[in-house]
């Protein structure tokens, strides 16, 4: 998975593997059957570890403003270098998301490739309701809201915040994203 998520599906070589992992080629094609079948098990080890923690904040009892403002800061903290574990890191060597990655390197080529992508969107949409519907319960959702429409709206803002983190320059434009997202989620416009 931290070699695809570091140098991307065509990037990583199957000696890449290989070497990485210390296994021997003969039984990466015996466990998996191909360089495609052990990245789709790399996306669904990401979904199953790093979006699930990323999301865990928005899914607990009780969420709401706050869980989201903590998730999204976290996010917008990926492109300053204060990633948390395999989330990434900032400046040179950030890694931003490997779903975003894959999205953006390979694009809708591969079907299994796409039903990952599109899990991972579903996974952050239902995420964000979730809490949205909690801010809604606790009276800080700004009046009129749609969940559906503002969990959208959180899930590209996710995609953006992934992308911007691998980008030179990004943590400026990130923060303000955050912020601006904020304004218009909250009953208070802060």
């Amino acid at each position: 998975m931290q070699l695809f998520w570091s140098q991307g599906f065509r990037g990583t070589s199957v000696q890449d593997l290989v070497d990485g992992c210390r296994v021997q080629r003969y039984g990466i094609y015996q466990s998996f059957g191909s360089k495609e079948k052990l990245f789709l098990a790399a996306l669904d080890r990401y979904q199953e570890t790093v979006v699930r923690r990323m999301v865990a904040p928005l899914l607990r009892p009780g969420s709401g403003l706050p869980s989201i403002r903590r998730v999204l800061d976290a996010l917008a903290r990926l492109g300053e270098g204060e990633g948390e574990g395999d989330e990434g890191r900032g400046g040179a060597g950030a890694k931003g998301c490997l779903v975003c990655n894959t999205a953006g390197e390979l694009g809708r080529e591969s079907s299994p490739i796409s039903r990952q992508t599109s899990r991972y969107l579903q996974t952050l949409r239902e995420a964000w309701s979730a809490a949205l519907e909690g801010a809604r319960r606790d009276g800080d959702l700004r009046a009129g809201t749609d969940v559906s429409t503002a969990a959208e709206h959180l899930t590209g803002v996710t995609v953006a915040l992934c992308i911007l983190a691998r980008m030179s320059g990004g943590e400026g434009i990130m923060r303000s994203l955050v912020t601006q997202t904020l304004r218009g989620v909250s009953a208070t416009g802060e």
